[in-house]
């Protein structure tokens, strides 16, 4: 149970960045780079491009998905510009997307193995349910012949009262 959590995790995780366009593995970074994913509001972004232009073209700012309020976007930076960056995130409003450590792949390669390890994991359950109902049946099966004997011994136990 604890790993198909973690699996419906991931494709949550994934369908919030299903437009993301690099490898994940992107994440992790260098010795001398970070990166981060992040959601900001459209009128934040566009003061954000504006007044930060020039440290923007300096670093990798690649917005990846825009919807009616909001975008995402994502940074790679130098080390050196952690401070700035993080200065830049309270500033100017911006939800960190937290990245999942285990997710690594290209989206079709995260999706299709988190759908197989789902599969995996239902058909385990189907087989543990299947047993259980086998071992539900050998209960039965052996309540009825404990029922049986001990009407025998009951038995028993009467005739050698009677005798």
């Amino acid at each position: 149970i604890e790993e198909e959590n973690v699996l419906k995790e991931e494709k949550n995780y994934i369908n919030i960045m299903k437009s993301f366009p690099f490898q994940y593995s992107i994440f992790s970074g260098t010795k001398l780079t970070k990166s981060i994913c992040f959601t900001v509001k459209n009128r934040d972004l566009a003061i954000l491009s504006s007044e930060e232009n020039s440290f923007l073209s300096d670093i990798f700012f690649y917005p990846f998905e825009t919807e009616k309020d909001s975008t995402k976007a994502f940074i790679l930076y130098l080390n050196e510009d952690d401070d700035r960056v993080n200065s830049l995130i309270k500033k100017y409003n911006v939800s960190i997307i937290p990245h999942l450590e285990n997710i690594t792949g290209f989206i079709e390669e995260e999706v299709e193995r988190i759908n197989l390890k789902l599969t995996e994991i239902e058909k385990e359950k189907t087989v543990i349910k299947s047993k259980i109902k086998d071992y539900y049946k050998f209960k039965i099966n052996l309540l009825a012949l404990k029922d049986f004997y001990n009407s025998l011994k009951f038995k028993d136990n009467t005739l050698e009262n009677f005798l």
